[in-house]
């Protein structure tokens, strides 16, 4: 029966720190999904495929598009060569790829 008391009282003293740390993040602003203990998922940059993707700090982005250069191919229909890579967030450039099309390239 001690024992039994004695595991309930740390229990009980367990539940009570908990609840104070608890109400203590939630005062200060910090998520109380953090009190639980649990493992943040992170996000799965397995799907993260692309010429504009990347995965940055476990997030998939969208790179922004820069046209650099075009050519204009003989023929007819006149089409052009347009040359492009991409740019992310944190400062990194990809190759650069092309795209023939039959409209001028975009700046």
């Amino acid at each position: 029966m001690k024992k039994f008391l004695v595991l309930a009282l740390l229990a009980c003293g367990v539940m009570v720190a908990l609840h104070f740390q608890q109400q203590s993040a939630i005062r200060n602003g910090v998520m109380a999904a953090n009190v639980s203990h649990t493992a943040k998922k992170l996000v799965d940059c397995t799907n993260c495929t692309g010429q504009s993707k990347k995965c940055i700090n476990n997030v998939c982005e969208t790179g922004s598009i820069y046209y650099t250069s075009s050519q204009v191919l003989a023929g007819t229909p006149v089409r052009y060569r347009c040359f492009y890579h991409y740019e992310w967030s944190d400062g990194s450039i990809s190759p650069t790829y092309y795209v023939i099309q039959e409209f001028q390239c975009r700046d």
